[in-house]
């Protein structure tokens, strides 16, 4: 993940409509119309672009690709081969059509802003990606050109690529080098991969044609299926060409990325997007709710919560093996309430699973077994919340020493989230078990603590 990698968080996504308008926006009866949206009316052209904003970052989220312009939406067949979230731009209509598995969805509207009411300099605040190099893996043929049959002849100096690049029809196609466009001496679209056939009929059977001196983009006729490329390795160095589906030549990549010059509120810059948490420990965990209010703070892709209520501490790690440990990225233990036998101990005792050793023995055991099963895993301790009857702080003092003995993240719950005399009431449902905003309360201290060792 880039250093300037952006977590859209699902639920909070918003951003400052007037901090990207120009001093004085230009009024007119476009914004009026701006209103309707996908069906719905706003009462304001901020709150319609909004919603717009929130369909599209739930999309992107769940991962969109865009394929290209079609000039109007009847040029979008009904059945569609491609993946869910594959999009195009109509310019017919001015509005991007994603597949949503059975039909075309409205995802953007690009006609709703006013003419004039947004500066140029003011829409750098995202730059994005989303279109991939087409050449990568594509093998090349040295010394063969193109012909007009649909085969490849030789020809001392130029290149070709053996592998056909798959297109779609109607779609534009552009070449480039180091961002600028360039000329393709020669191109010819087939409806098959065989462009070293020999056989007459093999060859011309699947032409459909060819196109000389071709610069910077072209679109594929309707039926073709497969672009062949010949250019002169006198003007273009293979390695350096790109082949994109799209009108100009656009960033490679498929990253979606914050512009350095701007912050965009309720983002979160997380270098946990996209991994994999375990959770062990009792039923300040089991229920999985500040582990949901975590996972979609920071981006995580997976929790896989062991938890288990009533348990002591010697058997929050009984359930990790080799096997469901495999993939995790991080594993986070908490919980020590049903461990009433245990005393807070000292790192300097041995670490054991027994039922009723000290609550540094007991998390030695555990840390010392999943470093066991898989050495690289990073792992996180963190002290309970403070229940109301407020017992516990040595042996919650007790799991951060254990986290310091062996130079691990600790994250001190009970002495951060502000559960106390005046907000247990509200934060806990029966003394001990959070409420619904205790646990967003926990998820924020939990989540922040993971923010400040991993960024």
């Amino acid at each position: 993940m880039s250093d300037n990698s952006i977590y859209l968080h699902p639920y909070t996504f918003r951003f400052d409509l007037q901090h990207c308008l120009s001093p004085v926006p230009v009024v007119s009866n476009e914004v009026v119309d701006a209103r309707t949206l996908n069906g719905n009316t706003y009462p304001s052209l901020r709150q319609a672009l909004e919603g717009a904003f929130n369909e599209l970052k739930s999309m992107l989220v769940s991962g969109m690709t865009f394929k290209g312009t079609v000039a109007a939406k009847d040029n979008l067949a009904g059945t569609y081969a491609g993946d869910i979230g594959d999009f195009f731009y109509c310019t017919g209509d001015g509005l991007y059509y994603a597949w949503d598995g059975a039909a075309w969805a409205v995802s953007g509207d690009a006609s709703k802003i006013a003419d004039g009411c947004v500066s140029p300099q003011k829409t750098s605040f995202i730059t994005g990606t989303g279109y991939p190099d087409l050449m990568e893996g594509v093998e090349i043929m040295t010394d063969k050109q193109l012909n007009n049959i649909g085969g490849a002849d030789d020809s001392v100096g130029f290149d070709t690529n053996l592998n056909g690049i798959p297109v779609v029809p109607g779609q534009t196609y552009c070449f480039s080098v180091d961002g600028e466009a360039v000329y393709i001496d020669k191109i010819v679209f087939k409806t098959a991969d065989n462009i070293t056939a020999t056989d007459w009929d093999e060859v011309n059977g699947t032409y459909i044609s060819n196109h000389t001196a071709v610069y910077k983009n072209i679109t594929a006729p309707e039926t073709a299926r497969y672009m062949f490329l010949s250019f002169s390795r006198g003007d273009i160095v293979l390695a350096d060409l790109v082949v994109q589906q799209a009108e100009e030549p656009q960033p490679v990549g498929s990253n979606f990325t914050l512009s350095r010059y701007i912050s965009v509120p309720q983002s979160v810059s997380s270098n946990l997007f996209g991994k994999k948490m375990m959770t062990l420990g009792d039923s300040l965990s089991e229920e999985g709710k500040w582990q949901e209010h975590v996972k979609q703070t920071l981006g995580l892709s997976e929790i896989k919560n062991l938890a288990v209520g009533g348990t002591k501490i010697n058997v929050f790690a009984n359930a990790v093996n080799s096997q469901n440990i495999a993939d995790m990225d991080v594993v986070f233990v908490m919980g020590l309430f049903n461990s009433t036998g245990s005393a807070p101990g000292s790192p300097a005792d041995a670490a054991s699973n027994a039922e009723n050793a000290s609550v540094c023995a007991g998390y030695k055991y555990i840390v010392e077994k999943l470093y066991s099963l898989k050495p690289d895993v990073h792992i996180v301790l963190a002290s309970p919340h403070r229940p109301a009857a407020n017992d516990v702080g040595e042996k919650a003092n007790a799991v951060g020493m254990v986290a310091a003995y062996y130079g691990i993240p600790f994250i001190d719950v009970y002495n951060e989230a502000g559960f106390n005399t005046l907000t247990s009431s509200h934060f806990l449902r029966d003394g001990i078990h959070s409420t619904d905003d205790g646990y967003a309360r926990e998820a924020e201290v939990i989540a922040g603590g993971l923010l400040r060792y991993f960024g």
